[in-house]
Formats: C-alpha cells, structure tokens, sequence
C-alpha cells in the first residue's frame, strides 16, 4: 500500500522449480525493503528495492579493452588482439533540439496559471522524457554489451562535471551521457566480475604515439589526426587515445 495511491501490485519474473519440471510459476521471492515513487510528465513510476543473494560472477573470456569518448563518435573502442570499433550515439538532444525550442517558445507564451499552459507543460514534460529515455536505452544496451564481452576495460577518468562548465563542450556532453554512461559501466562491471581501470585524466593518451611511445609537445583539440615525428606512424586522435587506453587494461590484466 502506498500512501495517496493505494494498493499496487507488483509480480517478478517466473521461476522455475524442478518439483514442477518445466513449469514456469510465479513464486514471490523477495521482501520489499522501500519504494520510491515519481512522476514524468503523465506517468508515474514506482522503484522498489528488494534483497537479493548476487553469487559471484565469473568474468568474461573475451579481450581487455580501452574506450576513449570522444567528440566525432560516442567512443572508440580498441581491443587486444588489433580491432578497433567506432561507437556512435543517437544524440536525442541535437535531432530534436528544433523541436524542443519552438515548445520550450510556445510554452513561454502561454497564460500563467492557465489550462492550455498546463497542456503544453506537458508536451514539454513528454518531450524531454523521450530524449532522455532514447539516451538511456542507448547507454544501458551499450554497457550491457561492453561487460559482457571483455574482463577487462580500461577507461580515462574525466572530470565530466568540470567539461560541462565549457560551453563549447557542454552540449554535446549532456546530450550523450557521458556521466551516465560512466556510472552505469562502473555498476555493471561490479556486478559482472569486470575489472574497470579508470586511467588519470591527465596521462597524454592522445598525443602518445600507441607505436613508439612518443610525446607530442602539443595537440589541440582541432587537430583530429598526426603522423608521428619518430616512428612515421599515422595517427586518428580517437583510436590512438583507446589504443594507449587499452596499454593500461593489458597492464592490470584479468
């Protein structure tokens, strides 16, 4: 029972007993220990946390792996034994930032207090709860996938709240999750037995050379590609930075 709203009922997933064979029945397993209830926009949803015994897990098999978020692509991903994956984001916020404006506009100039404000405050409310659950989607199936594929990943621990303060950077890094992103992967990898090697914001992936070792002076944040001056490797900044990032995975090991 929940207080205002009354009687809710929740069911789990089916589990199945070996007296019954393949049956598949509802049996309640846990003891709710708190609920959390909230609105968005025109619905409500509640969250309750139950405990539960995790066993646990063992590891994946696969090959470690170093991601750099970037700004071309969501991240790009190298991993031992050669391959390298660009990963692209929907970016809910930009397809519907046009959209979002002329409500944000038409809601501004609706009647305080009025009905058809209410209306539109509405609009607005379901608007941005569609960006951000296309964001979240995309952030869950991706660290979802991310845990389950390697043991070991390696990733730069940037300070996400100071970039925000960029306004050059800001946008975009709201509208992909870079935060998000980076909590949800340190959850999951808890839970899965992934080892997360956050790599110091300051170490120079980018402007190392992943052949040589070699250190550009310096590397502006235009400058998207470089050759090296030692070695004469070719470099895209992005895959270069996961290449190194994927060095410090391979250095904990599993």
């Amino acid at each position: 029972m929940l207080p205002r709203i009354g009687a809710v009922r929740l069911k789990e997933k089916p589990v199945c007993r070996k007296k019954s064979g393949s049956v598949r029945t509802y049996l309640p397993q846990g003891r709710i220990l708190h609920a959390t209830v909230s609105r968005e926009a025109d619905r409500w949803f509640v969250s309750v946390t139950v405990e539960e015994e995790v066993p646990d897990p063992a590891p994946p098999k696969g090959p470690a792996a170093g991601i750099d978020l970037g700004l071309n692509s969501f991240a790009t991903k190298a991993e031992e034994g050669g391959g390298v994956t660009q990963i692209e984001a929907p970016k809910p916020l930009a397809k519907r930032l046009r959209l979002l404006q002329r409500r944000q506009r038409a809601h501004s100039r609706k009647e305080r207090g009025s009905k058809n404000r209410q209306k539109s405050a509405l609009r607005l409310a379901r608007l941005h709860r569609k960006i951000r659950n296309i964001r979240l989607d995309f952030l869950h199936k991706l660290t979802a996938e991310l845990v389950r594929l390697h043991p070991v990943i390696a990733i730069e621990d940037l300070n996400v709240a100071g970039m925000l303060k960029n306004d050059r950077l800001a946008r975009h890094i709201a509208d992909v999750g870079w935060g998000t992103f980076r909590a949800l992967l340190e959850a999951k990898a808890k839970l899965r037995g992934v080892r997360l090697v956050k790599v110091n914001c300051f170490e120079p992936t980018s402007k190392t050379c992943s052949s040589c070792g070699y250190v550009l002076p310096e590397l502006p944040l235009s400058v998207r590609a470089w050759t090296c001056p030692v070695c004469g490797a070719h470099h895209d900044r992005d895959e270069n930075a996961a290449k190194n990032l994927l060095k410090f995975a391979l250095a904990v090991g599993t």
